[in-house]
């Protein structure tokens, strides 16, 4: 078993497979490891003949695609493989991430031939791996270099510029895991991050201080790699703008958490290690008081702030239609958040966003308010928000909608089935996560589950697999309600939501998607080019101004509007269009887009008047989107009618 040679993505195919349960398709699985299906067909052949079982683990066929053939023999193998896999990188984008990790953590150059022969590849191989590494750090800093000496490479920089990039790696290596403060512990084996995680919140507690989740990882991050540095004796250098922190309220923080690391880890803080701790704090939300009360704002905030957000409050309501004017919570929690963020832009610190791309791709709506804000906060006062900011500005907004939805929506009527065992712990899971959405009119056994009929539910949740017994939907969830179950209610009743307004949501996305604006097999192989080509077309054929195509660069240029799932939603910054459109581009092949291979690009050109039902349009089409099935057959549409009528029926065969 430990010679077994898997890569990851075989790895990623094996869990999802056994995630699901069920028969999936070749075309599903590809578009969520981001390759062809002869890839994933080829890896799950190689797959199957380094398991060596007969029958085969993954059983496949023409009609149905692939499913688990031995659930029990699956897990016990994904267990072996989580613990024996050689843990060395095996692709090109890996190899460079650990090339970098051992340049910031090591004392001394490296070889580059001991390299190649630690990760088993040739010196050819490496050659072509230090070229990427190097374009890394070029878009990470002007302020490091990497630098080669004969045999040996190292990097040459600021130590500040250092430790930056270092966070910015683990954080990216951390995935959706990344607030398991442990899972950073292999990086630091000398310092426990649960310890040094105590001894930030014991400080910040002395100094009757408090500090969101997010801020206190990126402290603690932070914090860990300067005690791994200094015992490495890499120092922050003495720098003026440290200094005038010296008589700060953080610096004086900074003094009580170094003082606690150095009893706990026997290293000395010299003061300018202190210094840049102060500096780390700053801009790390670090509050006074859990208030949210508009008096306390008024007292701890300077007015320009609680202008600035006042302002860009209205502009929702006078673009979006969206009236935000009574949350105080959300005036209050954005105020103090451009307060802090107008201190880490001025300072150059960066603020990670761990749940960046979660929030692009799982809430576009909001993230879109939230890029729209980032620009009228940029006409208000001449600075650009990074990415990071405008991900933090989508968390305010969402909670500011999450409390909005309360107010309006109707709760849906639901039933649970389960064993009586269960009846009380699931019935207060339930009613804690979704109280404000749903209504539990019933609990019933697995075997009462018939009286369920009458009582006419919106839908039911269930630990017992019954959907074939009802005409609603049934949820099958686990005996614990774990996140995938939660998905799954969550999505069921966005459904509904949706649904309310199908109609009329698909009469506008009929109307807006039409055959001169379709483009299949389009060979361009650029971004850029593919937004110009279907830009420019928009113009010509009289749907928008000449400025659109300006405007539509300036907003990707603000995050790119690739979102994983082979899919690109470029669109203005501006809805001026003179008509509401959708432009589809199916790609020849995959192109990199961002972060993400794209291969089916909708452009939206939105007229004012549409602006209102933007969200409901967003949520329709995301639905769809978000479908790996439904994408790969969007993909496959060569003919217009094919292509619109697997979009207009989505919601017809689910």
């Amino acid at each position: 078993m430990s010679k077994l040679n898997i890569s990851p993505r075989q790895k990623f195919i094996l869990e999802m497979l056994y995630k699901q349960d069920r028969w999936v398709k070749g075309p599903e699985i590809a578009i969520e490891a981001g390759v062809s299906a002869r890839t994933i067909r080829n890896d799950i052949q190689q797959l199957n003949a380094e398991i060596g079982i007969d029958p085969p683990l993954i059983i496949s066929s023409k009609r149905d695609g692939y499913i688990i053939s031995d659930r029990k023999k699956a897990l016990e193998l994904l267990k072996q493989i989580e613990t024996l896999q050689n843990t060395l990188p095996i692709y090109p984008d890996e190899r460079a991430n650990f090339i970098l990790k051992r340049l910031l953590f090591e004392k001394a150059a490296i070889n580059i031939y001991d390299l190649a022969d630690e990760l088993g590849v040739s010196d050819c191989t490496i050659e072509n791996d230090l070229v990427k590494v190097r374009k890394i750090v070029e878009e990470f800093s002007c302020n490091l270099n990497l630098k080669r000496n004969s045999d040996n490479i190292f990097l040459e920089g600021s130590e500040e510029s250092k430790r930056n990039l270092l966070s910015q790696l683990l954080f990216k290596e951390a995935g959706n895991n990344f607030l398991n403060i442990s899972k950073y512990d292999s990086y630091f084996e000398d310092f426990n991050m649960s310890a040094i995680q105590d001894i930030v919140l014991s400080a910040i507690r002395k100094n009757d201080l408090v500090i969101n989740e997010i801020g206190l990882l990126n402290l603690v991050i932070h914090i860990a790699i300067s005690l791994r540095r200094i015992k490495n004796n890499y120092f922050i250098e003495d720098s003026p703008y440290l200094e005038s922190f010296l008589n700060t309220n953080e610096y004086k923080l900074a003094k009580d958490i170094a003082q606690g690391l150095s009893e706990r880890f026997g290293i000395n803080f010299p003061k300018e290690e202190i210094l840049y701790i102060g500096y780390m704090i700053l801009g790390k939300r670090i509050l006074k008081s859990k208030s949210s009360s508009f008096h306390y704002l008024e007292n701890v905030i300077e007015t320009k702030y609680i202008d600035i957000t006042q302002k860009l409050i209205k502009s929702i309501y006078d673009n979006f239609g969206i009236n935000f004017s009574e949350d105080e919570d959300l005036l209050v929690g954005l105020a103090m958040h451009i307060k802090a963020m107008d201190s880490r832009i001025k300072n150059s610190i960066i603020l990670r966003n761990p749940i960046l791309e979660e929030l692009k791709h799982r809430y576009p709506f909001i993230f879109e308010l939230a890029v729209f804000l980032s620009n009228e906060f940029y006409k208000l006062t001449n600075i650009q928000m990074n990415e990071n900011e405008i991900g933090f500005f989508a968390l305010h907004l969402g909670a500011a909608f999450e409390r909005l939805n309360q107010k309006t929506a109707s709760k849906k009527k639901v039933i649970l089935i389960c064993t009586e065992n269960l009846r009380d712990i699931l019935s207060s899971k339930i009613n804690s996560e979704f109280g404000n959405k749903l209504e539990i009119i019933d609990v019933l056994s697995i075997v009462e589950y018939n009286m369920a009929k009458d009582m006419k539910p919106d839908f039911i949740i269930s630990t017992a697999d019954l959907q074939n017994h009802f005409d609603v939907p049934v949820i099958f969830i686990s005996p614990f309600l774990d996140k995938k179950d939660i998905q799954e209610i969550n999505k069921q009743l966005s459904f509904f939501e949706i649904v309310m307004n199908v109609r009329a949501v698909v009469s506008r996305i009929d109307r807006a998607i039409v055959e001169e604006l379709f483009f299949p097999d389009l060979d361009i192989d650029d971004s850029f080019e593919i937004i110009k080509f279907m830009a420019n077309n928009l113009y010509e054929k009289g749907y928008v101004p000449p400025t659109y195509f300006d405007s539509v660069i300036e907003r990707e240029s603000l995050s790119p509007t690739s979102f994983g799932n082979m899919v690109a939603l470029p669109h203005a910054l501006v809805m001026n269009a003179y008509k509401t459109a959708i432009s589809v581009a199916i790609l020849k092949k995959p192109i990199d887009w961002g972060d993400y291979k794209v291969q089916i690009v909708f452009m939206f050109a939105i007229n004012e008047s549409d602006v209102k039902s933007l969200q409901s349009l967003y949520k329709y089409l995301m639905q769809i989107l978000d479908d790996p099935y439904a994408v790969s057959r969007l993909i496959k549409a060569k003919k217009f009618d094919e292509f619109k009528g697997i979009i207009l029926d989505y919601y017809g065969t689910q």
